[in-house]
């Protein structure tokens, strides 16, 4: 499982727009430490979209990355509590979770995917502008 989430990895970072600036930026501790693979779309991308966005593309190619924001609601005071003491609590991010049955076959797939998906989003940028969650509105919860 080790190997899938280096194998991802991998990929993410091999991931980069025409201009050469990377999509994803990594948060987790690498691939001797961290089973989860836990990122962003990179901020110097300046995009239109977000990672929730690209969780929703991603489910166009039949995967689910689960995308949400570093922060949780309390779930009887409903207050709203960080995930990081290091991050903006508003911040979006997202993990791939890598369990036993995901194969290199199947996490090469992942990684298709997820680069058809920036391509979809960069072609519909524009479209996003106007999403109800870049106008800060509380739309997702943590998966």
């Amino acid at each position: 499982m080790m190997a899938v989430a280096a194998r991802i990895r991998k990929g993410l970072k091999e991931l980069k727009r025409a201009d050469g600036t990377p999509y994803v930026q990594l948060l987790d501790a690498g691939d001797t430490k961290c089973l989860p693979v836990t990122a962003r779309v990179n901020p110097a991308l300046n995009a239109p979209y977000d990672d929730i966005d690209l969780q929703h593309a991603i489910a166009q190619e039949h995967w689910y990355v689960c995308g949400y924001k570093m922060n949780m609601k309390h779930p009887i005071t409903e207050e709203t509590h960080h995930l990081f003491h290091d991050a903006d609590p508003s911040t979006p991010m997202f993990r791939v979770v890598v369990k036993a049955n995901l194969s290199m076959p199947m996490a090469d797939n992942l990684v298709a995917s997820i680069k058809k998906s920036f391509a979809f989003l960069d072609a519909h940028g524009a479209g996003f502008n106007s999403h109800p969650h870049h106008a800060h509105q509380p739309h997702h919860k943590a998966c």
